[in-house]
């Protein structure tokens, strides 16, 4: 007769609950040239009101002040995306042209360097790096981290961060710009039923515990 109560349990206690804004994309070493080969990456609002990043930091060490970029009063809406990528501005409209995109594209003028060692872009490392965002009370709020790149393919994180790979043609909404394969502003949702899974393989551990 425990194994209803044990049931009901787990299906009210699995839960999507994670912090409101999520890396869920990386492009460390593009093929492209000119205005398309920047490093770029991309912050999704998982959560369901707006967020504002003025203040928050980000950068690819653990210390605040390494190599370290402010965000501008720059707002992400419930469920929307923003890519920053290494670009001038005047390099922008190409590069968002190139991937379709009109809106909510960032280059690094947009930004300041934070701190003494600070940087307008802290440059993604082809042979592995990390991203670190930090919010106000200088606490890391979201972080990825990655390791080599396989030039002209982005890593990729679902809106939970669950690692998915490298991206591929036609695969998480990935898609080519004529150099790169990657989806900038397209993010998968977590696989419902890989969260079915996960909680059947819960009840079933849990019932043979109880035998």
């Amino acid at each position: 007769m425990k194994l209803l109560p044990l049931l009901i349990l787990t299906l009210i206690s699995v839960n999507l609950s994670f912090g409101n804004i999520v890396i869920t994309e990386v492009m460390s070493d593009s093929a492209g040239s000119g205005a398309t080969n920047g490093d770029w990456f991309e912050i999704t609002n998982v959560g369901t009101s707006a967020i504002n990043l003025n203040g928050y930091v980000w950068n690819d060490s653990a210390d605040i002040l390494d190599d370290a970029t402010l965000f501008p009063n720059l707002t992400i809406n419930s469920g929307e995306s923003i890519v920053i990528v290494d670009e001038n501005a005047g390099n922008i409209p190409d590069w968002s042209t190139s991937w379709g995109l009109s809106e909510n594209v960032y280059g690094k003028e947009d930004f300041l360097p934070f701190g003494p060692g600070g940087d307008d872009f802290s440059g993604l490392g082809g042979s592995g790096d990390v991203i670190n965002v930090w919010d106000t009370s200088e606490s890391i709020l979201t972080s990825v981290s990655f390791g080599e790149a396989t030039e002209g393919f982005s890593f990729q994180w679902d809106t939970s961060g669950n690692y998915l790979g490298l991206s591929s043609l036609g695969v998480n909404g990935s898609y080519s710009n004529g150099d790169d394969v990657a989806s900038p502003a397209i993010v998968p949702e977590p696989s419902t039923y890989a969260l079915l899974l996960g909680m059947i393989a819960f009840v079933v551990t849990a019932i043979r515990r109880n035998k």
